[in-house]
């Protein structure tokens, strides 16, 4: 840690420079691990001061290149702590970079750059956080902040295992009821599509020509999809397959229902799902919904995303 001083209107200031950088790797996938920063429901979930021991006052989140996110909370002691930060670059599911200022009370405490970095690992993600600090006029951090971080990262992965055990409470069922598309020859290109959105992969692929009835299917058709199926944390989402032009026909009276925790995710996938489609709906609140919208996408398949007001 290097000190730089400097002198303000004749009294002498202070700049404390420290540095560091964390990994953890989390049994999650990097959409996942990235969602809990960039919704602001499933960041309150675990971004927040230490529980019994402090209470949120304000709590804002534009998660946009040169968006704001403002944290403002009042500890047990009377100490008011304020985080106001500023999205320099987004790169989805990828890395984030921002800036920050702290403050307590109305004193400015420190001026940080952070980064973080999303990657693939196993069936999760790791992530690696690194964060350059300056601190002001004598505020002395002796490992604070890294400490600190340290405990948020904790939360986080408390977060991620919450949600993952609901997800499976929810998945304990006896019936599944599943939706299967057809497609005129367009079953690989959309599934990949889907897959991407969705944050799933995709299970099974198999064309007619590498299936046992490629014999008795005619050469043209051989690199058609006889059988996909996509799934999303291990549930099968969606199957399909692209059908004989006589079999085929255009999907109607019916939309594939997506239903998802946060706005961030709802609006998300709405937007991926309509570019290049029709919108029939916007993405919007409504009073069952905080957030729902309807369109058909480039594959002509129709869906409906719904993300419930929170109760």
């Amino acid at each position: 840690m290097a000190a730089n001083e400097s002198s303000d209107a004749g009294n002498r200031r202070q700049v404390q420079h420290a540095s560091f950088t964390i990994e953890r790797v989390y049994d999650a996938s990097p959409a996942q691990v990235f969602a809990a920063f960039a919704s602001a429901d499933a960041k309150a979930r675990w971004f927040a001061g230490t529980p019994g021991q402090w209470r949120e006052q304000v709590r804002e989140l534009d998660f946009r290149v040169g968006g704001h996110e403002r944290l403002v909370g009042l500890w047990s002691s009377g100490t008011v702590s304020a985080f106001d930060a500023r999205y320099h670059d987004i790169v989805q599911d990828q890395r984030i970079v921002y800036s920050y200022g702290m403050h307590i009370d109305d004193r400015r405490i420190s001026v940080s750059l952070a980064t973080l970095e999303f990657s693939s690992e196993g069936n999760g993600t790791r992530l690696i956080l690194t964060e350059q600090g300056a601190f002001l006029d004598g505020y002395d951090d002796a490992g604070s902040r890294e400490r600190g971080t340290n405990d948020l990262l904790d939360a986080l992965g408390a977060a991620l295992r919450q949600a993952r055990t609901s997800h499976q409470q929810r998945k304990e069922q006896s019936m599944k009821l599943n939706t299967y598309l057809t497609f005129n020859d367009q079953c690989a290109a959309a599934f990949k599509f889907y897959a991407h959105v969705l944050g799933g992969k995709i299970a099974m692929m198999q064309t007619h020509g590498d299936s046992p009835i490629a014999a008795q299917t005619p050469p043209e058709r051989h690199a058609s999809i006889l059988h996909a199926r996509l799934e999303v944390d291990g549930d099968v989402v969606l199957m399909g397959s692209d059908a004989p032009p006589q079999f085929r026909t255009k999907p109607e009276g019916f939309s594939v229902s997506i239903q998802v925790d946060t706005i961030a995710d709802a609006e998300r996938i709405f937007g991926a799902l309509a570019e290049g489609g029709t919108v029939k709906m916007p993405i919007q609140e409504t009073f069952w919904a905080a957030r729902f919208g309807m369109c058909i996408d480039r594959f002509e398949t129709p869906w409906m995303v719904n993300c419930d007001r929170k109760s």
